[in-house]
């Protein structure tokens, strides 16, 4: 998946410009200013790094299904499937 990599920071508002996200140069996003563009600023900032972790801990939960066969019972294989979703929405359902 291509993205634009790097540290996604969030820029408050001020009389210019409206809340938004960045990453070096590059304007990700910019945020509604409505009473919880700071919780959805922090939620897409966060978002890049989430879905690394979420890549990390799959690829660990597949290791482990392959080791002990897909039907094993073990801690969060459950979870696989939400992990799965989640990152195909991320993607645009193109993973």
């Amino acid at each position: 998946m291509n993205y634009t990599k790097g540290n996604w920071t969030i820029h408050d508002t001020n009389k210019y410009e409206t809340p938004h996200i960045e990453c070096g140069i590059y304007r990700i996003c910019r945020i509604a200013d409505n009473r919880e563009y700071k919780a959805n600023a922090s939620l897409i900032a966060a978002a890049p790094d989430m879905y690394e972790a979420l890549q990390s801990v799959l690829l660990r939960l597949d290791m482990e299904a392959k080791e002990k066969g897909e039907d094993a019972i073990f801690p969060c294989a459950a979870m696989r499937s939400t992990i799965r979703q989640a990152l195909n929405k991320a993607t645009g359902g193109t993973k």
